[in-house]
């Protein structure tokens, strides 16, 4: 499911083809678009949306298909931290939120149950000499790991059991012409691999196994006129990457 919004009505596309208006409107200062995620936060096998206000108020909308069925606040975030990713971190089939503090790279993992905030730990400090890249399962444990890439094109990974980081190491570095459009298990083997755009639009896909690129693969070449698009995934939050 995509979600976008217009004059402050809020429309959800689903995988058919249209767009249907979601009840409820997005408020006059919530910045809609600009702290925005997608997930499944009640476990239903339906993606819910995450939105942040201004001030830093953080809501979940719970939907099935186009129908809004719920929808509340979560709670109050300083304005130093920034939702990133949206992701199954603990294993239990419900998203669960990662934030960020602009001032040093700490992460904070808020696991969720619907509208309830489970725990909330700081889980790491990642200096903002990196970049956040995406949250994805990477070594096939049905847990979201993270991936940072710094300046010089080095990637690392964070491998994570819930809010306990496991390991992290160096994954590769890849040139400063390519940039990392995506991650997802593209192979069917369990474990999350990483798509990279080089600036003509060349793509190519990383196969991962956990730290480890077992293998890459040309995937053709997509004209610069054609940009990514954001759905329901672990990539970062839209529109805070």
């Amino acid at each position: 499911m995509r979600v976008l919004e217009r004059l402050g009505e809020i429309y959800a596309i689903g995988d058919g083809a249209g767009a249907n208006r979601v009840g409820g409107t997005a408020e006059e200062f919530d910045q809609f678009g600009d702290a925005l995620a997608v997930g499944d936060f009640n476990g239903d096998g339906r993606a819910d949306i995450l939105f942040r206000r201004q001030d830093g108020t953080l809501e979940i909308f719970l939907m099935n298909g186009f129908q809004l069925l719920a929808a509340q606040s979560i709670g109050l975030v300083g304005l130093e931290w920034r939702p990133v990713a949206v992701a199954d971190f603990n294993g239990d089939g419900k998203a669960d939120i990662l934030l960020r503090r602009v001032t040093d790279g700490a992460l904070e993992m808020d696991l969720m149950n619907g509208f309830q905030i489970i725990s909330a730990s700081q889980v790491a400090v990642v200096g903002l000499e990196w970049t956040f890249v995406g949250a994805a399962d990477f070594n096939a444990d049905r847990r979201a790991d993270l991936l940072f890439r710094r300046a010089d094109g080095m990637l690392v990974m964070l491998l994570m059991n819930g809010t306990q980081l496991l390991a992290s190491q160096s994954a590769g570095k890849i040139g400063t012409e390519w940039r990392v459009v995506g991650i997802g298990d593209i192979d069917g083997n369990g474990a999350a691999d990483i798509v990279v755009r080089r600036t003509d639009g060349t793509l190519f896909s990383l196969q991962m196994s956990s730290f480890n690129v077992v293998s890459t693969q040309n995937l053709g070449i997509i004209g610069n006129e054609w940009e990514n698009c954001y759905g329901e995934s672990h990539s970062p939050v839209i529109g805070l990457n």
